[in-house]
């Protein structure tokens, strides 16, 4: 199932496969536009955060849509950790939000603004990308309460996105920074090690990684074009344009159709892209 949040601040839903609408699905109303989203396999459910401060739960099993407390217009970040608790990030504070009876904790361990949030349920971690290129890893296997696992100075500037990514079998972890550099870090001992730094000469909105054919995608700021990069070389394998006179607002993958999809930031339109074989590139 895809779940598309178009400029008419609605939810709506398409089969993976088909591309088309789930006819036995109905349109959510948000009533405000969708930020960014987080969702957890084992309870089917994703948390849904909006640009007003509005953060919502949706069960897809039982089509159950939730409105959660609004923080106003700070919240930054969100992130499933398990099925009763997620986090979100305001100011320079990290919470942990009870989804049953909405009770909060708040940890004041940020040196910045959190600009991401991604958990690894494999290891029970949360990492958090910082404003000032920082990254913060909490051990969540104890919570409500919180324990900072490590934390390194990652990039000179803002972090976004930071994501776990798997390369023959291991576990890393990609972070990509407005300095324009994609890092891997392989977590050892409690410290993030870094294995390999690749840079590009322009700034970029979105990066995924497709573990399936060792390829990492970038959406360039304000453009239309997507690369394809090799890993671990760097080295360009391919470009992509999407429509014209528009910009993508971030890229998702669709592992098990071999696609990339590419939202947009202008337009209610979302594009895919056929990946070929590990040997053909894109």
């Amino acid at each position: 199932m895809i779940i598309a949040c178009p400029l008419d601040f609605t939810m709506q839903f398409y089969d993976a496969t088909t591309l088309l609408p789930l006819k036995e699905r109905e349109t959510q109303k948000l009533y405000a536009p969708v930020m960014e989203m987080s969702f957890h396999l084992e309870t089917d459910t994703y948390i849904i955060e909006c640009i007003n401060g509005s953060l919502y739960t949706y069960n897809a099993s039982n089509q159950e849509l939730k409105k959660l407390k609004v923080y106003g217009n700070e919240t930054q970040a969100i992130a499933i950790v398990n099925p009763q608790y997620y986090a979100f990030a305001s100011s320079k504070k990290l919470f942990l939000m009870n989804s049953e009876n909405e009770d909060m904790v708040g940890f004041d361990s940020h040196t910045s603004a959190p600009s991401c949030l991604q958990h690894i349920n494999k290891r029970d971690l949360l990492l958090s990308g910082l404003e000032n290129g920082s990254v913060m890893i909490y051990r969540t296997d104890k919570v409500p309460h919180l324990q900072v696992f490590c934390s390194v100075r990652a990039h000179q500037d803002a972090v976004y996105p930071v994501q776990e990514m798997n390369v023959n079998g291991k576990e890393y972890i990609m972070t990509a920074g407005h300095d324009r550099s994609v890092k891997i870090w392989h977590l050892v001992k409690g410290r993030m090690r870094l294995l390999r730094v690749i840079y590009s000469e322009e700034y970029f909105s979105s990066v995924v990684y497709f573990e399936n054919y060792k390829l990492i995608a970038i959406a360039r700021k304000r453009s239309n074009e997507i690369k394809f990069l090799r890993f671990p070389s760097g080295k360009l394998e391919s470009a992509v344009f999407v429509r014209k006179d528009d910009n993508i607002h971030g890229l998702f993958l669709m592992k098990e159709e071999n696609m990339i999809g590419a939202t947009s930031l202008k337009s209610d339109v979302i594009e895919f892209i056929q990946l070929g074989s590990a040997q053909e590139g894109i």
